[in-house]
């Protein structure tokens, strides 16, 4: 009588090789699985994991002309290294990034949607910024509140 390798195993042998399976799946393959889910954090995980957030302020733009379009966004900026001189650079320089900001955003956002704009605005103005900086630079900047209103 020829029987294969699981049939000589008994039940309990059996429900312990499941149990160890189940928890290598869990341990191990699952959180692979998962890791592309993580990089697409929120912008609130962003901020929640650095605190060297800088809130430049909100901004609300219209556009002159037959666009009966309004844009609100509140900007804040995420530095490189915390260093306390560049730290204070932005701070001196806010009202003048927050200007470039808003000319930025004027002469962008005319026409699309909030998921068209919003990758535009955010690498748009982290670049526009950076040209404001010499003490350091920045590594992104967060849009939080970004409405459209038509």
């Amino acid at each position: 009588m020829n029987k294969d390798f699981l049939h000589t195993w008994s039940k309990p042998e059996k429900l312990l090789l499941a149990t160890c399976i189940v928890l290598i799946f869990f341990m191990f393959l699952l959180p692979l699985a998962l890791l592309p889910l993580h990089k697409q954090s929120t912008t609130h995980s962003i901020l929640s994991k650095n605190d060297t957030a800088i809130n430049l302020g909100t901004i609300r733009t219209s556009f002159p002309g037959a666009s009966k379009r309004i844009i609100v966004l509140s900007i804040e900026i995420v530095p490189v290294h915390n260093d306390r001189d560049f730290r204070d650079e932005i701070l001196i320089k806010k009202n003048q990034l927050k200007a470039a900001a808003l000319a930025f955003v004027q002469e962008r956002a005319k026409v699309g949607t909030k998921n068209e704009l919003l990758p535009l605005l955010t690498a748009g103005l982290t670049d526009t910024l950076n040209t404001q900086l010499y003490l350091g630079k920045i590594e992104y900047v967060v849009l939080k509140n970004f409405e459209i209103i038509e």
